[in-house]
């Protein structure tokens, strides 16, 4: 009888499987390494447990920090004369209340007169990341447009709680549109 239990738990183990996550993945590595030592230390449902507390440790840390991806001017033809108080920042991650923090410091180092925001990544707006591009939209050294938003976070930034802060800004399909404003803009202010 042992014997076939041997050979039983031998075959649930994918070997090739369990090589291929230690080579390419550090974090998966690390859930699998500490899966298996508790595994071999508690009872099978806790290290089900620490397998999954580790996974969801590092799911959150990865989403609490989205990517602020600084592009350069010269990729979308921003006008010589705006170049150097434009900047173009693309983000990719939800802005929510965990990620707010990070966001707000990277957003708020950004010096240019002109921030244009490429939103496609951005898939939802909790109210605390409303909030916090409120208070970045409402300094006054700094315009901000909004390309490429998807219908979800525009709903969450114009809700009745922030449609005053939101209402006079523009939100644009694409970047041409938004340099087009601040061409015009520009020009009017010479």
């Amino acid at each position: 009888m042992a014997g076939i239990l041997f050979v039983v738990a031998y075959n649930l183990i994918d070997i090739p499987h369990i090589l291929d996550i230690l080579r390419n993945d550090r974090k998966e590595s690390i859930v699998l390494g500490a899966t298996f030592i508790a595994a071999m230390l508690l009872h099978l449902e806790l290290s089900i447990y620490v397998g999954m507390l580790l996974s969801l440790f590092f799911y959150l840390r990865r989403t609490s920090r989205p990517t602020l991806e600084f592009i350069d001017p010269r990729v979308y033809q921003v006008p010589v004369e705006l170049m150097s108080n434009t900047a173009i920042v693309r983000i990719n991650g939800s802005i929510f209340y965990g990620s707010c923090q990070h966001l707000q410091r990277s957003l708020q180092a950004c010096q240019a007169e002109h921030l244009i925001i490429l939103s496609r990544g951005i898939n939802f707006i909790d109210y605390t990341g409303a909030q916090m591009l409120a208070d970045l939209v409402s300094r006054e050294r700094q315009k901000i447009y909004f390309c490429h938003l998807k219908p979800a976070p525009k709903r969450a930034l114009l809700a009745p709680g922030f449609a005053s802060c939101f209402s006079g800004l523009t939100f644009y399909k694409n970047i041409k549109q938004a340099l087009a404003e601040i061409v015009s803009t520009s020009s009017l202010t010479r």
